[in-house]
């Protein structure tokens, strides 16, 4: 089995994509399946990140309501936190004004809807790479 094949294999057992167990399992995953430890991206450069992909103000994913465009974005941005496994559903929370229960469940569905489409994996994978853009930027 290929490293990609492994990739694939581990995220569909896993609902949000992420390898559970100790430090020494999700090592041992990590090392025979090629997977690099996420990069720690601040929030905030993944706010800007995914507004510059999606060509979307800050204000709009903030705002209150369900617009869908700032719905989406939401999404995407607390997937990619999560992916990043050192940003916490209560800090997201503060940043996008919303409480930590919705959150939770915003991540839970939007990481399992988006790990199906290839087209939002494309767009996860510029707005990180623009955040991390940003990070190198800001440092």
């Amino acid at each position: 089995m290929e490293s990609s094949d492994e990739l694939n294999e581990l995220r569909h057992r896993f609902k949000d994509g992420q390898v559970l167990g100790d430090d020494n399992f999700v090592s041992n995953i990590q090392q025979q399946s090629s997977i690099s430890k996420p990069r720690n991206i601040s929030l905030q450069s993944i706010l800007e990140g995914v507004c510059h992909v999606l060509q979307i103000e800050q204000n709009e994913v903030i705002a209150p309501g369900k617009f869908k465009k700032g719905a989406f974005a939401r999404g995407i941005i607390a997937v990619m936190a999560s992916q990043t496994g050192a940003i916490s559903n209560e800090s997201l929370a503060s940043l996008l004004k919303r409480n930590a229960s919705t959150i939770s469940s915003l991540c839970s569905r939007c990481s399992a809807r988006f790990l199906k489409s290839s087209d939002v994996q494309i767009l996860i994978e510029k707005a990180k790479a623009k955040a991390i853009e940003i990070e190198e930027l800001q440092a």
